[in-house]
């Protein structure tokens, strides 16, 4: 390309316009660096640096045309300095002519004193234009610098290989690699992954196999064997290398418990993996010193399987060895809550406050357990304090609010009971729960019943099969005078579990059955609720009411 016309400009003039341009280029003005290098290439047109920062700026706006133009007449006037030769090379790869870039960047390397970086460009630039055996060959030249030992260079040739697909050529590296780090387990392993990622699986076994006997101690080995025969299906060796790798003491506990976990997620509904995974948790808390992590995470398991009582007893454990492990402290107190022993609930929360009161679930919890036992001053404060310290987790709040207007209800705080259930409905629209008891509040109270059949009509379309549920939603038609309506949807819900149906379901169908001037039956109903262990005062009244009538 030839070298355009120039402009006449004194040597002064000139000098003055590149320092003008070099000075603009450091403050960072693009604009102006620009202008003052165009106005000093047109006054020394054969000048390279400016064709050269012309072709940067060039690149800048994107303009891989105008920027290949302005190195190429550098290149003319100086066609051996590096970072012109660099800058043309980049600009040809960018424009995805990727052998032209190589040959640049194989010139550069034959000019340095150092070409490693440029010898691997050139590599990689003939891998994207897919000239392979262009770009093994350079990796040869490679090699006369950075030694035949060089591990990145190994690798790069067995990954040319298996682009070729060319197994045996990549195995050879991988052999290559073994020779030159024969303490490197990795690199079997490695040998050992390609040929099973390429169906030989012969070599594959023999090759894992080697590896197991080099380094019969290796947690990596080990766990390579547990998924090849995962994968092979023959759960016996499976297990046999998991629990080599998951009892390696040579390994960290937060390793061996990074071992397990894919497998407990394996596991499934698959009874004999199952075990495995069970056994091996539970060998991994037994061991001494206790190991708070891996007693938790056999807790946790347990909970799985319904073993809540010795849940309890390993959650208890990690409390002891670590009293910091806050994880566990929680788990004790659902489990408490859950099997409704509240006294230790109470206690366990409110030394748990102690330790953690920023925590939410702690006051929450504690709530609970207040709650339970009718301590509704304590349960009041323990939610309040619950509310206070809970941030950013809607889900929360709004169960610890349910629970808050539960008690206000039960204290006949309706104004404040309202309130937490609107607040609550308010993050969370459709939460079932929330709508569920609010609107069976306003029903008992015969307060806002259009509004409450609403939420409870809502709530049944989420669950419609909740016993609880149903019965909100039949004693709020009840409430309207809605008798033959309200039966069935009390008839539905002690069908879903009549066996063990609550017994105030019995007394709402007798309540009906009265509206409905089916007294023989009312009475039927009444009995089988109080039967069944309901002991209100007015289902008392009212049975005993129905006996003076006769």
């Amino acid at each position: 390309m030839a070298i355009p016309l120039a402009i006449k400009v004194s040597k002064d003039s000139a000098d003055q316009i590149f320092m003008d341009a070099v000075k603009a280029k450091m403050l960072d003005n693009k604009e102006e660096a620009f202008r003052k290098y165009s106005l000093f290439a047109a006054a020394q047109p054969a000048n390279a640096t400016a064709h050269y920062e012309l072709s940067r700026l060039w690149l800048e706006r994107n303009n891989i045309t105008r920027a290949l133009t302005e190195v190429r007449i550098a290149l003319q006037g100086d066609s051996t300095n590096k970072w012109i030769l660099k800058q043309y090379a980049d600009l040809l790869a960018f424009d995805e002519q990727y052998v032209a870039a190589a040959d640049v960047y194989g010139k550069i390397a034959a000019r340095d004193r150092a070409p490693e970086e440029y010898l691997i460009h050139q590599s990689m630039l003939y891998q994207k234009a897919r000239h392979y055996e262009a770009a093994l060959g350079t990796l040869d030249k490679l090699a006369q610098y950075v030694g035949e030992d060089d591990e990145t260079l190994l690798l790069q040739r067995q990954q040319i290989y298996l682009t070729m697909n060319n197994v045996e050529g990549a195995a050879a590296e991988g052999r290559k690699l073994i020779a030159y780090y024969p303490n490197e387990s990795r690199y079997r392993l490695l040998l050992a992954e390609l040929y099973d990622n390429n169906n030989m699986p012969e070599k594959a076994e023999a090759a894992y196999l080697d590896a197991e006997g080099k380094f019969p101690a290796d947690a990596y080995v080990q766990l390579a064997l547990v998924r090849y025969y995962l994968k092979k299906k023959d759960l016996s060796r499976m297990e046999t290398y998991l629990e080599k790798a998951v009892m390696n003491n040579n390994v960290s506990t937060e390793d061996r418990i990074g071992l397990l976990v894919p497998f407990i997620q394996y596991r499934g509904a698959d009874s004999a993996s199952r075990k495995i995974v069970f056994d091996l948790t539970r060998k991994l808390a037994e061991q001494e010193p206790v190991q708070p992590q891996a007693v938790a995470l056999y807790g946790d398991l347990l909970v799985t399987d319904g073993q809540f009582e010795e849940a309890l007893k390993q959650y208890k454990r990690v409390i002891a060895h670590d009293s910091l492990n806050y994880t566990s402290w929680q788990q004790v107190m659902y489990l408490y809550s859950m099997r409704q022993e509240n006294d230790s609930l109470i206690a366990l929360s409110e030394r748990a406050a102690q330790i953690f009161p920023k925590e939410p679930m702690v006051f929450y919890l504690g709530g609970i357990g207040y709650m339970q036992e009718k301590k509704n001053d304590r349960a009041i404060l323990s939610f309040r304090k619950a509310i206070a310290q809970t941030k950013n987790n809607d889900d929360l709040l709004s169960d610890v609010l349910i629970s808050l207007g539960d008690v206000y209800n039960t204290e006949g705080r309706f104004s404040a009971s309202d309130s937490c259930y609107r607040s609550a409905l308010k993050l969370q629209p459709n939460n079932a729960m929330a709508l569920n008891n609010f609107s069976y509040y306003l029903s008992v109270r015969g307060e806002n019943l259009d509004e409450a059949e609403k939420m409870s009509a809502k709530s049944l379309k989420l669950r419609p099969d909740e016993s609880t549920f149903l019965d909100t939603y039949g004693w709020i038609l009840y409430r309207k005078g809605k008798y033959t309506e309200a039966k069935t949807y009390i008839q539905r819900a002690i069908e879903l579990n009549k066996d063990n149906a609550d017994p105030t379901l019995w007394e709402h169908l007798g309540d009906i059955e009265y509206k409905l001037g089916n007294i023989d039956s009312a009475l039927e109903y009444w009995n089988t609720a109080l039967s069944k262990g309901e002991r209100s005062e007015s289902l008392q009244k009212k049975i005993n009411e129905k006996k003076l009538h006769d």
